[in-house]
């Protein structure tokens, strides 16, 4: 059916179609449409002149005033010529980045209606950051161009119009009434919530005058059920000039079970008309986030009083899942004293940062809302996320500077991040950087913080942190707890007044979490095994034999998702809800209408929730007993593919778990591909990405495998950033897995982006410690690649050499340091070397290959020589005066080479020599674009300084250093930093630090051998800054063996033994081993090889 046309001017010409020839030149209806508003901002502004902004780099607005691009912006104006509604999405970045660059007038010109959401958004964001904002969209534009259209031209765009005509149409247009539900926070609630007992929400009617007069408007609401609702209902007057929007909010608090319908009139004064509409609310019998237990209310009134007193170390609420976490910070964001205090901005760790950026600049200027963005729209969608990230949240310090930006003293910021065990690198760089802005700039942060214990430990949170894990002080940690026998009869009685329960208690000894609690009052009702008689609030227990069957089942475990659906009596269509939900992860308003009943049925069984307006899974847990225990049929996945309210990426995963099966799929699957789309949840990019070379076979079948590869390629470093090290190590796995049973010997591109892939994986099983796999799939790849047909000899060997070479270092990993190199590691370097060779001798492949070379006597061997260095050296810048490239590789390499021959020469060299030396290094880690060689090039410029005794300013770099590992979660390299300060105290000689420098002595061991107790080989590298540290700590504390941690691997226990007796002076086999030094000793100390 064709949507309706709400406009009364004839717009042929502006939207007939996207372009038109005329006079042999192309004409742009997006253009024409900015023309006529360039000629109305002139009407409506005759004494201002508007500067109109380059096509496509607009940056969110089309016009600007003043003129002059020398002096600041004052006003803006943005055009919108779409004809579905105007999403909230579209105008957002707008808004936000004319707060941020101090914008007080902004006007919207929109072709179609603004929708709902969007209107309601502007009023917020105009009361939250106190700007001018105008909005004409369609009538009141019509009703505008009307005005002025005998003005500059305007007419011209709309031939044979009658505008006085038009005009008395648009003036019975009224007005437009918009309802809407928020709870306390002000976010938006569905027009199907069920709202609970004792929750308090406002009713919002929002009124937007549509003629061209100022309208005079008395608002009144009446309720037909005061004992089930309780509102504040005093009327409300509104004078609205022309285009102006008002708001009226009704506070309502929930007081018993029932339907109430309230009826909403508005009468125009000075006119007969009145405006009539009601608003149903529906009101179940559940008491609103209940929370009782004597425990569990000591501990809601530690967090308030916690939260009231502005203390500024972060809340900590640790338990086990389903234990109350979420329901205790919903309750606390409920608070009065909470929400008033403080600004309260969410983080959702499932979303990719840049999403959750958007969300929060949304938050700070007030546009609470999560719009959907009509398909019409998307692109536009996305290009203004790309902008508004790019100019204002490129990295995470431009992210900090954006968000102090809108810092309110008298509103502090008060994070609240829940399941923070999710939080990744780039979370932890953002936080960090608000922190030391927050500190700098004296405003302080505050942080609610839920540690799922199941999920993490808080010592291993305390590690992620960078806190330290001995000390407890970093934080207010709260802890919470199952419900014991008494807490379980005191919660039955309590919230349904359930009397002479204690009998069926007499032998039951279960702890449960809240979330089993939670579900086990949902079946007592739904399958009424209790019920409350009409106009009582009293539960009656009818069925005894029942309930005491359930509290012998007790346990959550024995919950069926399966048997819930099959008790509605409803067919399928109740898993197919939960199958639906599993897919797109969220059911809107649209799609709640279909299914209301049977979604309200799953809310009472505590399988689904409102939260954000949208229907969600109460808890993660039932979501993965969805994917877990369901089985998602073909015609499941082509209706929820059909369906209108499924978005592109749920669309791509129902496509790739049906390749060719469903209609049009492979189709949408190529454009898909290569469209950006804005992929909100981390873990949808990574089930898309699994899923691709999950089917890759069948994806080839269908002519996909291009573009398929080149979507994991464009989402590779994000999958990097998003998953953890193992996780990310897991899917590389599957990609080479697949790699050897699928075909992907397509094209060039395919060929090329599978072997970049499977390089990766190499490089992975290297971080990872898992050296076997570089030489099993090493063999298995080599075949492969001498049979692909699409691919170069030249890149067939760059290939084969990469691969080769991290086999070969994996070998050398397992070595033992002073020993002769094993023939099948020295064949395994050869090999790599021979295929660089016939690759051509790549220069990027040979400077990686010169590189190994050197590092199997730096590092494997430790046997290096000057002549080794020398002849390296030489080496490196021969390539260098070749490489057309900046390589920080080479660069750093030449710098340590430099170094190493100064050390390593008999000529002694002056301190001039040095000083030169060190302001090279200095210069190029400046210019370092990676950590890990600045880390590097901190650790040659602090031994330089040291070596020249200059002890103040070695320390000064290296506190420079230990803020920088912090800073890019760099936690493997943090023991090293310490030894090295330990022994800069000790070297400044001065009494004061002996008991500082022992501390850091011990804090070295410490970190060292967390961070090797797994590794012996490792270990045995570093085995002198092992031999040094123990020394050092037998001065102080003889029973040193005691210290041991039980959880090394024995090989290092049997190591830290030996180098006990070492020590002591008695007989040990590996002498040796225990006698070798660094490549850097000062005043006869070895020191952390570079």
């Amino acid at each position: 059916m064709k949507k309706t046309d709400i406009h009364v001017l004839n717009w042929e010409k502006i939207t007939q179609n996207t372009s038109e020839q005329s006079n042999n030149k192309t004409v742009n209806k997006g253009i024409l449409f900015e023309d006529l508003i360039e000629k109305l901002l002139t009407a409506m502004f005759p004494k201002e002149i508007w500067r109109r902004t380059i096509e496509s780099h607009d940056g969110k607005r089309d016009f600007v005033y003043p003129y002059e691009e020398n002096l600041p912006d004052q006003k803006w104006a943005e055009c919108k010529n779409y004809s579905s509604n105007l999403s909230l999405n579209i105008i957002a970045p707008t808004l936000i980045m004319g707060t941020i660059e101090n914008i007080q007038s902004i006007f919207f010109f929109s072709y179609s209606p603004l929708n709902d959401n969007a209107i309601e958004g502007l009023l917020r964001y105009s009361k939250t950051s106190k700007r001018y904002v105008k909005v004409f969209d369609g009538n009141v534009l019509e009703s505008l161009i009307c005005k002025y259209h005998d003005l500059n031209g305007i007419a011209d765009f709309f031939p044979n119009t009658d505008f006085k005509k038009a005009y008395s149409v648009l003036k019975n247009k009224g007005m437009r009434i918009i309802k809407m539900f928020k709870d306390m926070n002000g976010n938006k609630l569905s027009p199907l919530h069920l709202f609970e007992l004792g929750e308090s929400f406002y009713i919002n009617i929002i009124i937007q005058n549509l003629t061209h007069e100022q309208g005079n408007y008395e608002v009144s609401v009446k309720n037909n059920r005061e004992n089930l609702l309780k509102c504040d209902m005093s009327g409300r007057y509104f004078t609205l000039p022309f285009a102006g929007i008002g708001e009226y909010s009704i506070q309502c608090q929930t007081l018993s079970p029932g339907n109430v319908n309230c009826k909403i009139e508005i009468n125009v004064q000075d006119t007969k008309k009145t405006f009539k509409a009601e608003t149903k609310i529906k009101i179940i019998d559940e008491p609103y986030l209940f929370w009782t237990g004597e425990y569990a209310l000591n501990v809601l009134n530690q967090c308030e009083q916690y939260l009231a007193s502005y203390n500024k170390l972060p809340m900590l609420i640790v338990a086990e899942s389903g234990m109350g976490k979420s329901t205790l910070i919903n309750i606390l964001s409920q608070e009065k004293n909470v929400y008033e205090k403080y600004k309260l901005l969410k983080i959702d760790l499932n979303l990719t940062r840049n999403c959750c950026i958007k969300n929060l600049f949304s938050l700070l200027v007030g546009l609470n809302e999560n719009d959907e963005t009509p398909k019409d729209q998307t692109i536009d969608d996305n290009k203004a996320l790309s902008f508004l990230i790019g100019n204002y949240a490129a990295n995470a310090e431009m992210i900090s500077e954006t968000i102090m930006k809108f810092y309110d003293k008298y509103h502090p910021y008060l994070f609240v991040i829940d399941d923070v065990q999710k939080i990744d690198r780039a979370y932890l760089t953002l936080f960090r950087e608000l922190n030391e802005r927050s500190v700098k700039e004296d405003k302080p942060i505050y942080y609610i913080l839920a540690l799922d214990e199941d999920k993490c430990s808080v010592d291993t949170l305390f590690s992620r942190l960078n806190w330290n894990i001995k000390k407890k002080d970093k934080c207010k940690i709260v802890s919470l707890k199952k419900y014991k026998k008494n807490d379980i009869i005191s919660f039955l009685k309590h919230k349904f007044g359930l009397e002479k329960i204690d009998k069926y208690f007499e032998n039951f000894d279960v702890e449960i979490r809240p979330l089993e609690m939670h579900n086990l009052c949902s079946n007592l009702k739904s399958e009424r095994i209790i019920a409350c008689a009409p106009e009582s609030k009293v539960y009656q227990i009818i069925d005894a034999f029942k309930f005491e069957e359930k509290i012998r089942q007790i346990h959550y475990a024995d919950i069926s998702l399966e048997n819930i659906c099959e008790s509605l009596e409803k067919g399928d269509t109740p898993e197919y809800i939960l199958k639906y939900l599993y897919l797109t992860d969220k059911i809107n308003y649209n799609s709640r209408k279909t299914y209301d009943d049977i979604i309200n049925e799953l809310i009472s069984f505590g399988i689904l929730k409102e939260e954000d307006g949208l229907i969600v899974f109460y808890h993660d847990e039932l979501r993965n007993q969805v994917g877990e225990k369901f089985v998602f049929s073909e015609e499941d996945y082509a209706d929820i593919y059909a369906d209108d309210s499924t978005d592109a990426i749920a669309k791509s995963l129902c496509a790739l778990n049906q390749i060719g099966r469903i209609q049009d799929s492979a189709s949408f699957l190529k454009s898909f591909f290569h469209f950006n789309y804005e992929i909100q949840k981390r873990y949808h990019r990574f089930e898309i990405c699994w899923l691709i070379f999950e089917h890759l076979n069948q994806l080839t079948e269908q002519g996909l495998t291009t573009d398929a590869l080149y979507f994991v390629k464009k989402n590779f470093a994000l999958l990097n950033v998003e998953q953890g090290h193992s996780v990310f190590f897991v899917f590389l796995k599957s990609i080479v897995d697949s790699a050897l049973i699928s075909n992907w010997d397509i094209d060039d591109e395919s060929v090329e982006n599978m072997a970049y892939f499977i390089k990766k994986f190499f490089d992975r099983s290297l971080s990872t410690y898992n050296y076997q796999h570089c030489s099993e799939y090493f063999e298995k790849f080599e075949k492969i690649f001498y049979r692909i047909k699409h691919i170069s000899n030249a890149r067939r060997y760059f290939w084969l050499s990469h691969y080769a070479n991290r086999a070969a270092i994996a070998l050398d990993r397992t070595s033992i340091p002073l020993s002769k190199e094993p023939d099948n590691i020295s064949k395994m370097y050869a090999q790599s070397e021979k295929y660089c060779k016939d690759a051509g001798s790549d220069n990027e492949l040979l400077l990686q290959i010169v590189v190994d070379n050197f590092n199997r006597h730096y590092i494997y061997r430790h046997s290096l020589t000057l002549d080794i260095v020398q002849k390296t050296y030489e080496c490196l810048l021969k390539i260098s005066q070749t490489f057309s490239e900046e390589s920080m590789l080479l660069d750093y390499h030449l710098l340590l080479l430099e170094y190493l021959t100064f050390k390593m020469s008999d000529e002694l060299k002056s301190e001039s020599d040095y000083l030169e030396l060190m302001m090279r290094v200095t210069d190029t880690r400046k210019k370092c674009q990676s950590s890990f060689f600045s880390l590097k090039l901190y650790l040659l410029e602090i031994y330089i300084l040291i070596y020249l005794g200059r002890f103040s300013d070695a320390d000064t770099i290296l506190n420079q250093a230990f803020e920088f590992v912090h800073k890019k979660e760099m936690r493997s390299y943090i023991y090293k930093l310490t030894y090295i300060k330990a022994h800069i105290l000790i070297f400044q000689n001065n009494s004061s630090t002996e008991s500082a420098s022992y501390q850091q002595m011990f804090l070295a061991f410490e970190q060292m051998i967390e961070q090797r107790k797994d590794a012996p080989n490792d270990l045995m590298r570093e085995i002198f800054l092992v031999v040094e540290l123990v020394r050092s700590i037998e001065k102080h504390r003889f029973s040193f063996i005691q210290m041991i941690p039980t959880s090394l691997c024995d090989e290092n226990k049997y190591l830290l033994d030996e180098i006990c007796k070492y020590i002591r002076g008695e007989y040990v086999v590996k002498k040796d081993l225990y006698d070798m030094p660094s490549y850097f000793v000062f005043n006869d100390i070895s020191f952390p090889n570079i």
